[in-house]
């Protein structure tokens, strides 16, 4: 009735009808991209109070540029909590597990390092060190802690380690860490089958 062009004769009444409820709708699509917009430019993840991609974005550049400036040798961590691929929705038990996971990482950092959730299952760190076996220790202690706290749930590592004068941005020592983690997932793949 609306629309109907034939209809000129609820045409008077129904044109402020019309004025306002676009006017509410365009409040409404207006709210809902606020809201987006808020969402995007937050830097916590909200299950787990971590920093999300857009924080470890802006935190971990910072971080790597001071940490070159004193000489330190710097290392990227990928940690992937493998679930159960047959269901689609994430369930109650797995949120924990990602929580407790992303206490562990917390606890088992310092100051100086920087963590986030970059994904549903996948964590990064940034972690500053002495030598590439410090990275293997920070891996095995946070594989050691998960086990500890009795959570069944299979983790996959990446990692890669870079000295002060090859660590030029986050973007090759990110791929390296990736390209680990998939030949992780992969050998962990064949051992389970």
């Amino acid at each position: 009735m609306i629309c109907d062009p034939n209809q000129n004769r609820f045409q008077e009444r129904l044109a402020p009808l019309v004025e306002t409820t676009k006017c509410l709708i365009q409040a409404e699509l207006k709210h809902l991209f606020l809201m987006m917009k808020v969402q995007m430019l937050s830097v916590q993840d909200e299950q787990t109070c971590m920093l999300n991609q857009y924080g470890f974005s802006l935190m971990a550049p910072r971080q790597l540029s001071l940490s070159r400036r004193f000489g330190s040798h710097a290392g990227i961590i990928l940690v992937e909590a493998l679930f159960d691929e047959s269901t689609e929705v994430q369930t109650e038990s797995e949120e924990q597990r990602l929580r407790i996971l992303a206490r562990i990482i917390h606890s088992s950092l310092r100051d100086a390092d920087v963590s986030a959730r970059i994904s549903h299952n996948q964590f990064i760190i940034l972690c500053f060190i002495d030598n590439e076996s410090n990275l293997d220790s920070l891996v095995l202690r946070l594989k050691k802690q998960f086990a500890k706290e009795g959570q069944n749930l299979n983790l996959v590592t990446g990692q890669s380690y870079f000295t002060p004068d090859t660590q030029i941005s986050l973007a090759p020592m990110q791929q390296q860490a990736i390209k680990s983690l998939n030949l992780n997932r992969i050998e962990l793949q064949k051992t389970t089958k």
